[in-house]
This record gives structure tokens, sequence and C-alpha cells, in this order.
């Protein structure tokens, strides 16, 4: 995947809130980095999780699959007709790491964006043994 652009989205300064834009050839992909306001992270993780998914529901996308975990993430699967879109959210100190993928349903890809997801969730997990 080629980087697209990145998006500030805080509404004021010092507050961080990012959008990082990503796509390839049958596959997009957004990074959302953003501040997280509870305490508790495994609870504020499922929390957001749910709640992302809940946004993304609608009537064309199937739920086939239960909630995974590929390292820090935890990672919800819909079926659209011939795209699988992917929410996940980690945890990273302060902060809330949101994926989102949307990708042609296919052997190949998916291994690839698996491949891709192996990759972020070890780049955010080597981010959270940091102090923010």
């Amino acid at each position: 995947m080629h980087f697209d652009e990145a998006v500030n989205n805080a509404p004021s300064a010092g507050t961080f809130d990012q959008t990082i834009l990503y796509s390839g050839a049958g596959a997009k992909a957004s990074v959302y980095v953003y501040v997280r306001s509870d305490a508790d992270a495994g609870g504020a993780r499922d929390a957001e999780l749910k709640r992302a998914s809940e946004i993304l529901l609608s009537p064309e996308l199937e739920d086939p699959w239960p909630v995974i975990e590929i390292g820090p993430f935890a990672m919800k699967f819909f079926l659209s007709g011939d795209d699988i879109t992917a929410v996940g959210v980690a945890v990273s100190g302060l902060y809330f790491v949101k994926v989102r993928l949307t990708y042609f349903d296919d052997p190949k890809m998916r291994e690839l964006m698996g491949t891709t997801l192996n990759a972020l969730a070890a780049c955010v997990q080597n981010a959270s043994a940091i102090e923010h």
C-alpha cells in the first residue's frame, strides 16, 4: 500500500488526532491515532472497537466472525459483496490506534492484508513500550 496523505483532525492546537490514509490495487486503509480519555486500557479498547463497529455497520455488511486479537489490536472483520472490511483498535500509552482496511476478498489479498496488520501490530506494540 502507498501513503496518500495525513490529515490533522485536531480541533485545537495541543490535541493529537491524526488520520493517515493509504491505498493500493484492490485495497485502501486508514490509520487513526487519537487521545483516549478512559484510564482502563483493556475496557477502553473493547468499548472503542464496539463503537467503531457500530458506526461501520450497515445493511449491506455481513458480520460472520467474532472479534480476534492481532497483537495489541482487537479486530472485527465484515463482508460486503466481494470486499472485506476490517476495523481494529489498540491502546498505545495515552492513545488509541484504530485501523480500517477494505480490500477485495481473495486468498492473496487476505494474505497481504494479514501481513499488513501484523506489521502495524508490531509497530504499535513497540511504541507501547515507550512512555508517551
